[in-house]
């Protein structure tokens, strides 16, 4: 209306042009024409309104932009970067707070557009440097929001300038503690230290920032994990946790600064009373990427030792959930530093372990954690280990309790376990007379967990061969196949964190351990050829008097391996049969033709076939 526009200021006139222009966005690109000339006006009149318009017509422009930028100056990428660089310097301006919240909508909006990606990746790594400065003073929420979107859209095409915002963001999570310490504040609850450190936690996740520029990243973080000093004072020391796991992770050793912070993680351990939570993963790390340091350094062996021991009997809930977290980390200490470094400390193990067996509460999966301590404590030295277990009077128990809570194994980390801990027990020379009385039925029990373990592998194989039929299908499945499909993918990766066993479970899958890489089958078959060369008249009566239906499976073991496959794509280790090939069949009982005798000869090494191939 003409009347209302001859009545209104220049400013009111402009804001209500580009109000209507950014009303009619999904209209004006169809017009060419209006188009061409809608962006002639913002090109001549860029400076009068970016840099020196009022602060109205500065956040309608931003409102604007956000309509606008997948199609505004496509063949004049100086000004559409020029533009950007308006919404990056509207952040920082705490005088103009109306601005800054919509330029960084507007900003997350035109990072995170699919569409906009190819204009926006040539100059990303320009933009982290103008973050970088931001970063220091900046106490807008969504601009940390917007450097997580950078992160996980355009993560490839950063380059070290990565490292300058990561030395930006740990100078203001020490400006912030600095600034609460000097105000006398609680230094807890900060949400600044809080966004910092989301994304602190992003760029380590990132492949293509560690390992590559790691030792930058790592060091830059340093001063902030010196706050693990004191982690009571602090509420960023679960993050501090998690980083460094992730650092040792990725470098797959640990550093000498990682080396100066492990005598602060048993603050953390303390802070929360004996229960790991996070800290089981980096002790995890530590211990298995670290062995080789450990074996030469008693004090951190002792550390680990006391902090898995304490954690068996802690009381805070749920009781043995946080009890197993302490029997795994036993177990993981005595797979990775052998025998000479844990010798000393398996008497004090294992009386630690018997004793929480006889206390309360107690669940299976309690009581399957604490019996593989023990059963680590054999692999990892027979002789002294069944040298306290018949002392203690525990170890016809220990054998008892093992074969008839055999089935009750679910999980392949528990079953390979018993099945080499058992191994050694009947490999020891001289055997204990609670072993030679229970012969058959530990030999029973092996078998059966072995079955066990090939059973489950066959099983997960089968899902993944019908997951990957079904998905080929797609097309032709009928809705309540699809409804079949969604509900046995929930049943495959969501846990039930109501069932505590569960969270063990978990704990058990990812855990990184030495014993995951054996062969089960290999080790026992080679105790079994032991056996057979030390007594084979002795060793053949054992083996005779087993159930007929055990001695098949035992031939089928004796005559199994692991092998690596790839199916799909992905790295298997399934258990095989090796089978040798028929000699070719003649008549008359003649000879085979000498070209097909070589041919078999060749052909003798291994034919492989699965066990429980239809």
């Amino acid at each position: 209306n003409s009347s209302f526009l001859g009545k209104c200021s220049e400013e009111i006139i402009i804001e209500t042009c580009i109000v209507a222009m950014t009303d009619i966005s999904y209209l004006t690109p169809r017009r060419k024409d209006v188009f061409n000339s809608f962006q002639e006006v913002l090109r001549t009149f860029y400076e009068q309104l970016f840099e020196r318009g009022t602060l109205l017509i500065k956040c309608r422009l931003s409102l604007m932009l956000g309509y606008y930028a997948d199609n505004l100056f496509l063949r004049d990428n100086d000004l559409f970067v020029k533009t950007i660089n308006f919404l990056i310097n509207s952040l920082g301006k705490k005088e103009e707070q109306a601005l800054a919240l919509q330029s960084a909508d507007t900003l997350k909006t035109v990072i995170t557009d699919p569409d906009l990606v190819a204009r926006v990746e040539p100059f990303i790594n320009d933009l982290f440097h103008q973050f970088k400065v931001i970063t220091l003073t900046i106490d807008l929420p969504q601009f940390f929001e917007i450097l997580m979107s950078i992160i996980n859209s355009y993560a490839d095409s950063i380059d070290n300038t990565v490292v300058f915002l990561v030395i930006a963001l740990a100078k203001r999570v020490e400006a912030e503690m600095k600034k609460m310490e000097e105000e006398g504040k609680a230094r807890k609850n900060n949400m600044i230290i809080n966004q910092c450190w989301n994304v602190l936690r992003a760029i380590t996740e990132q492949e293509c920032f560690l390992p590559p520029y790691i030792d930058a990243i790592e060091d830059a973080m340093i001063p902030m994990f010196r706050y693990m000093d004191n982690p009571s004072a602090i509420d960023f020391d679960d993050d501090c946790v998690q980083v460094i796991a992730c650092f040792v992770k990725k470098r797959q050793n640990v550093s000498a600064n990682m080396l100066q912070i492990f005598p602060h993680l048993i603050k953390f351990y303390n802070k929360y009373k004996g229960v790991f939570g996070s800290l089981l993963t980096t002790l995890n790390y530590y211990v298995y990427y670290g062995a080789e340091i450990f074996k030469k350094d008693r004090a951190k062996v002792e550390m680990v030792v006391k902090m898995g021991i304490q954690s068996m009997f802690i009381t805070e809930n749920p009781v043995p959930a946080n009890n197993s977290e302490g029997a795994i980390i036993l177990q993981l200490l005595l797979q990775q530093l052998g025998e000479g470094c844990m010798n000393e400390f398996i008497p004090q193990i294992m009386t630690e372990t018997i004793k929480r067996l006889g206390g309360a509460p107690k669940a299976d999966y309690l009581t399957r954690e604490l019996l593989g301590v023990l059963f680590c404590c054999i692999m990892n030295n027979p002789a002294l280990s069944l040298g306290i277990a018949e002392s203690s009077n525990i170890l016809g128990d220990l054998l008892q309790f093992t074969v008839t809570q055999a089935t009750q194994y679910a999980h392949a980390y528990d079953r390979k376990v018993v099945v080499l801990g058992l191994s050694s027990m009947i490999n020891h020379s001289p055997a204990p007379e609670e072993v030679k009385k229970s012969i058959h039925s530990i030999l029973e029990t092996i078998i059966n967990l072995l079955k066990k373990q090939t059973q489950d592998e066959v099983t997960k194989k089968q899902k993944r061969d019908k997951k990957a039929i079904n998905l080929e299908d797609d097309d032709e499945s009928s809705e309540d196949e699809e409804d079949e499909m969604e509900e046995d993918k929930k049943k495959d990766t969501e846990f039930d964190f109501m069932d505590l066993k569960d969270d063990v479970n978990l704990t058990l899958d990812l855990l990184q351990c030495r014993i995951k890489g054996l062969d089960e089958f290999k080790f026992f078959r080679t105790i079994m050829n032991n056996l057979h060369g030390q007594n084979a008249t002795a060793f053949l009566g054992v083996i005779n008097s087993l159930p007929e239906e055990t001695q098949k499976a035992l031939k089928s073991i004796m005559n199994s391996q692991r092998v690596q496959v790839f199916d799909k794509g992905y790295k298997h280790h399934v258990v095989r049969r090796i089978c040798k090939p028929k000699k070719p069949t003649t008549l008359q009982g003649q000879q085979p033709p000498q070209q097909i005798r070589e041919y078999s000869k060749r052909q003798s090494s291994s034919f492989i076939f699965t066990i429980y191939e239809k």
